[in-house]
């Protein structure tokens, strides 16, 4: 329902891209606030003074508890704060048979649920895989000597740390003198300056798709996605600096695609009720969560699949093979970058341009006033 609500909120397309930009926003801020400070909180409400350990029981609890009481406010202020304002015929008869019969007749809906679908098998693939790529792939010395230009290395015993770095000690984002955690560190760092990077494509989500329409910034924006998640496949190992550039500017390019997503499926609803006189927002989303959730499901099974057909083995202190090494590296950046070229080819049988997505919204925003009318 939560996410179904940038679907009845407005009936404006433009105000749909706004509302889920400023979702993501919210959602990128709490995610990079909650990763930073639930391990710090655990150890400070878990922390036992007579002995100096950490009750982790304890701790996680009073964490947990917090958020949940922080989410039932929020929860709270949504419910009290917002109001639906896109309503069906009152005439329409519910009927779930029929919705779902028109949900699979709505093509730009069947288009976005296949395309949701590699979108997201795509980001469990690569995501699990870049760990192996920064453990397994990437130069362990040059790494280092990368990050160590940024600062981001425990000081020599006897020199304090500065305000910045206990910060990033926070996050356990300091590298050991041992190297130990080099490839952690290094993946948590390129991570952090790519949700940055992310943000800003998400920002830009709205101004271009008012100027070249959400179908054309969403295709060419898994379009620069595909081509930026493959060119990780030609750096070399030893070239950080080239492989830190790569990863920010993935962020950059997909960022775009995320609230556009979310408004689409409310446009999907638009097309349905244009073309049926019948409206069932809560249908199109709840079909694309499925895709969405069945695509993570999938893609789990899809990254175990292919390591194991490379020979990949888990476990600390293995050595992996030649052919286990490239496949971790056909798995964060060859079949991700298929699987969104997939997403690309779909979208290009999206009938719903820009001008037609004006179209579809004035002639229902014309009809819901005949509805009021009627009422009257």
């Amino acid at each position: 329902p939560y996410c179904a609500l940038g679907g009845v909120m407005t009936g404006d397309v433009d105000e749909r891209t706004s509302l889920n930009t400023y979702r993501f926003v919210a959602t990128t801020t709490a995610t990079f606030i909650v990763t930073g400070l639930t391990l710090p909180l655990v150890a400070k409400f878990g922390h036992i003074p007579e002995t100096g350990l950490v009750d982790e029981a304890k701790g996680w609890s009073m964490v947990i508890g917090i958020f949940a009481l922080i989410m039932i406010v929020l929860f709270l202020i949504t419910f009290l704060t917002t109001r639906e304002r896109v309503e069906p015929d009152p005439a329409q008869v519910n009927s779930v048979k029929q919705d779902i019969k028109d949900l699979f007749k709505n093509k730009p809906w069947v288009v976005l649920f296949a395309a949701t679908l590699c979108i997201f098998v795509m980001l469990v693939v690569r995501g699990g895989s870049l760990t192996l790529y920064f453990r397994e792939v990437a130069d362990l010395d040059s790494m280092f000597n990368f990050l160590q230009r940024f600062n981001l290395v425990v000081p020599d015993e006897g020199v304090s740390m500065t305000v910045m770095q206990k910060f990033l000690d926070t996050f356990g984002l300091l590298l050991q003198k041992d190297q130990s955690n080099v490839s952690g560190v290094t993946y948590g760092f390129i991570n952090m300056v790519g949700n940055a990077t992310t943000l800003i494509g998400v920002l830009l989500s709205k101004p271009l798709s008012m100027r070249f329409g959400k179908k054309t910034v969403f295709t060419v924006s898994l379009a620069a996605t595909a081509l930026c998640t493959f060119w990780l496949l030609v750096i070399p190992a030893s070239n950080s600096g080239m492989i830190f550039i790569q990863g920010i500017l993935w962020g950059a390019c997909y960022g775009p695609s995320i609230p556009l997503l979310w408004s689409m499926i409310a446009d999907t609803a638009d097309y349905s009720e244009w073309q049926t006189g019948r409206r069932s927002t809560a249908f199109a989303f709840a079909g694309v969560v499925f895709a969405l959730k069945f695509g993570l499901g999938v893609g789990g099974a899809v990254q175990g699949w292919l390591l194991g057909f490379y020979g990949y083995q888990s476990g600390s202190g293995v050595i992996q093979t030649e052919s286990a090494v490239t496949g971790v590296m056909h798995c964060s950046a060859v079949y991700p970058a298929l699987f969104i070229v997939g997403a690309v080819i779909l979208m290009l049988f999206y009938p719903i341009s820009k001008e037609l997505n004006y179209r579809i919204a004035d002639e229902l925003a014309a009809r819901r006033k005949n509805f009021v009318n009627a009422d009257g």
